[in-house]
Parts: structure tokens; C-alpha cells; sequence
């Protein structure tokens, strides 16, 4: 698991991943961007926020668990600071996660993801010792510890997940819990 202790954001500076439009990939390229700016902000002890409006509102299905992601202390429009990392943008940005990554991100900004870009912060050298002290050593356990830590079911979406859950056969619960954690 994570550890959240050595995380102590600066007050002024965010990382708010956007996800405000139909552009780029579905629901499970969606949430490896969000858990890829999520590791990010712990590695530079930015804020995380989310602004995920498309195709739905997250904040109506899920509610926020360890983090705070969902404090409207922000105003999108001005921040200036974009970094999108969509299909081929990650080739031409890749470098950034190879150098001194406090150099390039030392502002609050704004990040559209569809990539598992988190995997070039397990190569990068000046960020080894941070991602050790936040225990952050397996790469297959991101999503899984960032779900953990961002989200919990929003009661009224519990109640149906599980309601969805006792109506299937036991062949199909390995299934349906292995999606519900890329679902909720």
C-alpha cells in the first residue's frame, strides 16, 4: 500500500486531472491517466483534484475516500499549465519523465492522460528515493492502490452494485469483482 505519511502538498500547487471530453479512450485508459497524475502529485507533494465531467459526473457514483480529490479550490479556466499525454503526445513528451521532473512541473496544472506514463517514473533516477518513501516500489499495484485510496461507493451506488452482484451465478463473480474495480 501507498504510504501517505511523507505526503504533504504545498497549498498552493494542484495537480487536477481533466476529463471533460469524449476524446480519449474509454473508461480503463481514462483511470490509468488518473491514477498516472495521481502518482505524480504524490511524487511532487502537489494537491490532486479531479475534474471529471464526461461522460459523467464521477462525483455522482463515488464519493472520495483518503484524499480530497473532489474541493472545488480551483478555477480550471485559470490555470495555464496543460500537459496532455494522449496516444502520440506521450512519444514526443516521454523525455520530461527521464530528466529532473521538478524542473518541468513546478506549477499547479492540468492533465489529460490516457497512458500509464507512471511506468516512466519508475525509471527515472531523481525519484527513486520519493517513490521509496511513499512505498510506491510495484508498478502492477497502482490502480489498485490508487482506487483504494481515491475512492469509496457513494451508498446509493452500493446498494445496486450490490444487488448486480448477488443476481449473477458464482462462475460470473470473479468476473464482475475484477471489473467493479475499474467500474467504481
Amino acid at each position: 500500500m501507498i504510504d501517505l505519511t511523507t505526503y504533504n502538498p504545498y497549498i498552493n500547487k494542484k495537480i487536477i486531472f481533466r476529463c471533460t471530453t469524449s476524446n480519449f479512450g474509454g473508461l480503463g485508459d481514462r483511470l490509468i491517466g488518473l491514477c498516472s497524475s495521481f502518482i505524480l502529485s504524490l511524487i511532487l507533494n502537489f494537491d490532486f483534484r479531479l475534474c471529471w465531467t464526461y461522460p459523467i459526473n464521477l462525483d455522482k457514483i463515488l464519493d472520495e475516500h483518503i484524499i480530497k480529490w473532489n474541493t472545488n479550490d480551483y478555477n480550471i479556466n485559470e490555470i495555464n499549465n496543460e500537459l496532455g499525454l494522449i496516444d502520440n503526445d506521450m512519444i514526443i513528451n516521454r523525455h520530461l519523465f527521464y530528466n529532473n521532473i521538478s524542473e518541468y512541473f513546478n506549477k499547479s496544472m492540468t492533465i489529460i492522460s490516457n497512458k500509464a506514463f507512471y511506468l516512466y517514473l519508475f525509471k527515472n533516477k531523481y525519484i527513486k528515493e520519493r517513490l521509496t518513501e511513499l512505498n510506491i516500489i510495484n508498478p502492477n499495484d497502482i490502480i489498485h492502490n490508487c482506487m483504494n485510496i481515491l475512492f469509496t461507493f457513494k451508498p446509493q451506488t452500493r446498494i445496486k452494485y450490490n444487488l448486480l452482484f448477488c443476481s449473477f451465478s458464482s462462475s460470473s463473480l470473479a468476473t464482475l469483482s475484477s471489473l467493479a474495480l475499474f467500474c467504481f
